[in-house]
């Protein structure tokens, strides 16, 4: 299965930790999606949309705290604590605008303004 990732910045020594958290976050959803649809596709059978994104999730929070480990001596205390912050803020974005909104669910998607 082919991801669509993001692995490039154009300016990347100016790119601030929160511009990083956001590719991040991105490339987590990418990759939480690609774990559920390999699921389906291995006839791992979900009973609901519920389930469906409460295994999502699961992926989402996994690769926050696998993230989190790796930065843990790549940054300092401050500076690491806002990163992982604003890539879980992010993710929550990501997982409420995507699935709950629009994909799984089939609530009816807000007036884009």
């Amino acid at each position: 299965m082919r991801l669509r990732i993001r692995n490039t910045f154009k300016n990347r020594e100016n790119a601030t930790l929160e511009e990083k958290a956001n590719i991040l976050a991105y490339n987590i959803w990418q990759i939480s999606l690609a774990g559920a649809k390999n699921l389906h596709q291995e006839d791992y059978f979900f009973d609901s949309d519920t389930q469906r994104v409460n295994v999502i999730r699961e992926y989402l929070v996994f690769m926050v705290h696998v993230a989190d480990r790796m930065v843990f001596e790549k940054l300092n205390e401050v500076d690491r604590t806002t990163f992982v912050n604003v890539l879980a803020q992010y993710t929550a974005n990501q997982i409420q605008r995507n699935i709950i909104g629009e994909m799984i669910l089939g609530l009816p998607k807000e007036p884009r303004v």
